[in-house]
């Protein structure tokens, strides 16, 4: 408990009442009690977590892909935890591929089952060794013959207690070109045959799984996403292509060791369009990140009560506070006793606190963290009796999180779409928050030509950013829009759509501010933001 005080004392800040918006880094041991302190269960999204135990976690950033696979590593079913540093072990076996590859060919490219076994000679000799260090001292086991194998193999290839893939590859290439100093990808005496056959990894492997079954052991190896993945190197996507491969293989296997792997859903559309060799079964184990208002509420409520409870003055502590496993009225009512109903709009019309706060987000704990944090800060500033949300907290804050929210949009797209930033500076001041196909290509003539290649470049772009969305719904007082990032996967889009503008990018971006200041007199209200809506899973 009084770790748990620390822990909050030390996250939770006037500044961020609700804790910092990523996952904070730090090793397995830290990543234990940060995710016993503020990982809700009993989510939809955790609950499908346990009951699918996915292989890969696929999720926008902000969306949590490492809380979901630091939850899924606290299990409770593996004895053995194996955490990869992603980028360094992508580049290992890029530089690996580079090394062997047929310069004389630049268009050549690795068998994606060879590459595969690379991975499965990193990681299963990085289990091994963790293995074989945890078990060193303890005689019970220790001297299981199949475990012995795997000591011998890793002494045989000068492997004590390391885990990091860069000294692992280099000591497995090392000992390959000990075999055959010309070792290649090709047929014959290739790289596959001397890892897996000559210098002995396809054996230890097999000793390996055979001592895990026996003693009952299970062994999981995390490897989060890469933050900034390069989609225009091919080593890297036949890098991606081999772990895909791998883990489905595992999978099939039923192997004792299991991978979780995340990708970033900014791209999801490339791996399965151009990395994947098997898209159907590469992805048959994953779970996709997409939450619904009211679990965003009710986790921003969560850390709201942890930090309030860890007070002690009085101004700050609050009573009657969440109780365990607080239901949908419970967190309504905890919001409710700290805020207004309603606030004043951007076009002077009350509209409910909620939505107004979650239509500025695009549905991800980041967005939600972020937003209350900034509202809950200017509550703090005021030196007033008793602590209260106030609507002018409320517009402020969301005000002050929106560029914050935009920059990380386009910046988690940078590697797909790089002009992003670019096209909304150009074109978003010019157009108003809703329009049709026809009138898109009007402001794209006048404001984008030139920064991408045509107008439906220009508009998927938008779209697959969640800018702009489908209007499905139209009232006297409001556009409802359909956005990509509550779909499981694109948004189709017709020539007869009429389309709208995210509040939180019109807002930022000032839309219609170069257009005679003319927008349309109606607010956007995106697909999921209603409480009493979800999205698919």
């Amino acid at each position: 408990m009084y770790d748990n005080l620390r822990l909050i004392d030390d996250m939770f800040t006037i500044d961020s009442p609700l804790g910092p918006i990523a996952t904070p880094i730090g090793g397995l041991g830290k990543a234990r009690r940060l995710h016993d302190l503020l990982f809700d269960p009993q989510t939809t999204l955790s609950q499908r977590n346990d009951d699918l135990r996915p292989w890969v976690i696929v999720g926008r950033r902000g969306a949590g892909k490492t809380a979901f696979l630091y939850h899924r590593c606290f299990s409770g079913i593996y004895e053995h935890k194996v955490e990869i540093e992603s980028a360094q072990v992508f580049r290992t076996i890029g530089l690996t591929i580079e090394t062997v590859l047929d310069q004389s060919n630049e268009d050549y490219a690795p068998f994606v089952e060879n590459v595969s076994k690379l991975w499965k000679a990193i990681f299963m000799t990085s289990a091994m060794s963790q293995v074989c260090k945890t078990y060193r001292y303890d005689p019970a086991i220790n001297r299981n013959p199949y475990l012995l194998a795997v000591q011998d193999y890793l002494e045989r290839i000068g492997i004590e207690g390391q885990v990091a893939p860069r000294g692992i590859m280099g000591q497995l290439l090392t000992k390959a070109q000990e075999v055959n100093a010309n070792a290649t990808f090709e047929s014959g005496d290739d790289l596959e045959d001397i890892l897996i056959n000559q210098i002995g990894v396809g054996e230890a492997i097999g000793a390996f799984e055979a001592f895990c079954e026996t003693e009952r052991q299970r062994v999981i190896i995390l490897i989060d996403s890469v933050e900034q993945f390069p989609i225009d190197d091919f080593r890297m996507d036949a890098a991606a292509a081999g772990l895909l491969h791998l883990i489905s293989q595992l999978r099939l296997a039923y192997s004792p060791v299991h991978i979780c792997y995340c990708i970033p859903s900014e791209l999801y559309h490339h791996y399965t369009a151009t990395i994947s060799a098997n898209p159907e079964k590469d992805f048959e184990s994953k779970l996709m990140l997409q939450w619904s208002a009211s679990e965003l509420l009710k986790m921003s409520a969560l850390r709201l009560d942890k930090y309030l409870s860890s007070l002690r003055h009085p101004r700050m502590r609050r009573d009657n506070g969440l109780p365990d496993n607080p239901d949908r009225e419970d967190v309504f009512h905890f919001w409710r006793r700290l805020m207004p109903k309603q606030v004043v709009n951007n076009l002077g019309k009350q509209e409910d606190s909620f939505a107004y706060i979650l239509r500025h987000t695009q549905l991800l704990p980041r967005h939600i963290i972020g937003i209350f944090n900034q509202i809950i800060r200017h509550s703090l500033l005021r030196d007033e009796e008793q602590f209260q949300i106030t609507e002018d907290d409320i517009v402020k804050g969301v005000r002050s999180a929106a560029n914050s929210i935009c920059a990380g949009v386009i910046s988690s797209y940078r590697q797909v779409h790089p002009s992003g930033g670019q096209l909304c500076e150009s074109m978003l001041p010019h157009m108003t928050n809703a329009f049709t196909m026809s009138e898109f290509r009007l402001f794209y003539r006048n404001y984008g030509r030139g920064i991408v290649a045509d107008y439906y470049e220009a508009l998927q772009m938008f779209k697959e950013l969640g800018i702009f969305g489908i209007v499905v719904n139209e009232t006297k007082v409001y556009y409802e829009g359909e956005f990509e990032y509550t779909q499981p996967g694109s948004m189709a889009i017709s020539e007869d759509d009429t389309f709208c503008i995210h509040p939180a990018f019109a807002g930022q971006f000032r839309v219609g501010r170069d257009n005679n200041g003319w927008t349309s007199k109606k607010e956007v209200y995106p697909h999921g933001t209603d409480l009493d809506e979800g999205i698919a899973a």
